[in-house]
């Protein structure tokens, strides 16, 4: 868990500690399972009343093999994300129960732009317990789900991590995060005009470059289109909101996380736009300084984003 400590000059520090010996048990008993294999009519078998999350654009997913676990959807509007890896899933999991246990004003003006946590569920998928996070789905509600995943940073490790993990972190995305300080690691869009989906996943992201950027908001925005333009200006507004607390938040410092753009390009149906941040297994507490890491990269994505809209 977090905690939270007042100073006399009533500026707040995260300080981590580990306590979370109940949820360190669900990860080993879910890490001690990890290793079995199903076969693919096994794989189509999920826990009652969930489905694969089919809008999942980034991340560890079904597809990826046999021995990997992606997210789910229920039935109630909860995405269910997996935690595939106990050391980082568990501090995701402190990340969240601090901004359920704590009112500070960071930690209320953070809380508007984070899905709602549920806690976190074991879970059976063919004799494999797992554990996952409950959260509000973003695109709950949508019948023509449009997402699209931004990593902020140019560096997206935390500071101490090993030299192995910062050379393969630097590998991903290398050149779309130095030029704009974030990356696209997938995006899933109805295409108006033709009437179908088309994602685009991470080997497809790993390629983009500056120059591509543009092209790829245009046609993730569905570019020529009237609503494509409302939802980028209601896009626009709730990312800006984002930059605005960042500018001046000391409490946190993020490194891989993202930046969740939602809407539903559903013709018939007023635009409906959510911008969500998810993604907090790397957080670390701030001690009174700026994220300039996150914070650069957030408003190079405005800048850009703002230079789109200029066009659509």
């Amino acid at each position: 868990m977090f905690k939270c400590q007042h100073e006399d000059r009533s500026h707040i520090n995260l300080f981590f500690f580990y306590s979370a010996t109940h949820h360190n048990h669900l990860l080993r008993m879910a890490a001690q399972e990890q290793d079995l294999c199903p076969n693919k009519e096994a794989l189509e078998k999920y826990p009652k009343n969930t489905k694969p999350l089919e809008n999942q654009v980034a991340g560890h997913s079904f597809s990826d093999g046999c021995h990997t676990i992606g997210m789910l959807r229920d039935e109630d509007g909860h995405v269910l994300k997996p935690v595939n890896k106990p050391e980082q899933g568990r501090k995701e999991i402190e990340f969240y129960e601090t901004l359920s246990k704590y009112e500070t004003d960071d930690i209320l003006q953070l809380k508007q732009f984070v899905p709602q946590y549920f806690g976190s569920v074991i879970l059976s998928i063919d004799g494999r317990s797992a554990q996952f996070l409950k959260l509000l789905d973003a695109t709950r509600g949508y019948k023509k789900p449009c997402v699209m995943d931004v990593k902020i940073g140019r560096q997206t490790w935390e500071p101490g991590a090993p030299v192995e993990k910062q050379l393969r972190e630097e590998s991903k995305y290398k050149l779309c995060k130095q030029q704009c300080g974030f990356c696209i690691p997938g995006f899933q869009v109805y295409n108006i005009t033709t009437g179908t989906f088309e994602k685009y996943g991470k080997d497809y992201g790993r390629r983009l470059q500056r120059d591509d950027i543009v092209y790829v908001f245009k046609k993730f925005l569905n570019s020529g289109t009237e609503r494509g333009r409302v939802v980028a200006e209601e896009m626009l507004r709730q990312v800006t909101t984002i930059l605005d607390w960042w500018r001046v938040q000391r409490t946190f410092h993020m490194y891989s996380s993202s930046v969740l753009l939602t809407y539903d390009a559903e013709p018939n149906l007023t635009p409906s736009v959510r911008v969500v941040l998810i993604d907090f297994a790397h957080v670390l507490p701030a001690n009174g300084s700026p994220d300039l890491n996150y914070l650069t990269g957030l408003e190079s994505f405005v800048h850009i984003f703002t230079s789109v809209l200029n066009e659509l």
